[in-house]
């Protein structure tokens, strides 16, 4: 069987990606093993998520990722992962990040 996916499987794929990118970011820059994190994962479970790694991890989604985060969403992001995970993908879905603009211009 050859072709291209269905466009739902697509869409399916993209978003798995995206998180797994957001995923792998997130560990990279917290120093932990990306298998540790998960939409469970808390300042209060993982030692090095401090409010000053915090920071850190925001800054660098913003660097890496062309997003820029107000500083009422970087609080809420300090919930859990789903909750980081959730501002960062609402931000790309947007269009106003990096990966984003080039997911949307695939999906033209």
């Amino acid at each position: 069987m050859t072709g291209q996916p269905a466009t739902t499987v697509v869409g399916v794929t993209a978003a798995s990606s995206l998180d797994e990118r957001i995923r792998e970011l997130f560990a990279t820059l917290l120093q932990i093993s990306p298998a540790a994190v998960n939409d469970d994962t808390r300042p209060a479970t993982v030692a090095q998520w401090d409010s000053m790694q915090h920071l850190i991890l925001v800054s660098g989604f913003e660097e890496e990722l062309g997003i820029e985060v107000d500083p009422e969403e970087a609080v809420d992001m300090y919930e859990d992962f789903a909750t980081f995970k959730r501002i960062v993908r609402d931000k790309l879905g947007s269009g106003r990040g990096a990966i984003g603009a080039a997911e949307a211009t695939r999906g033209a």
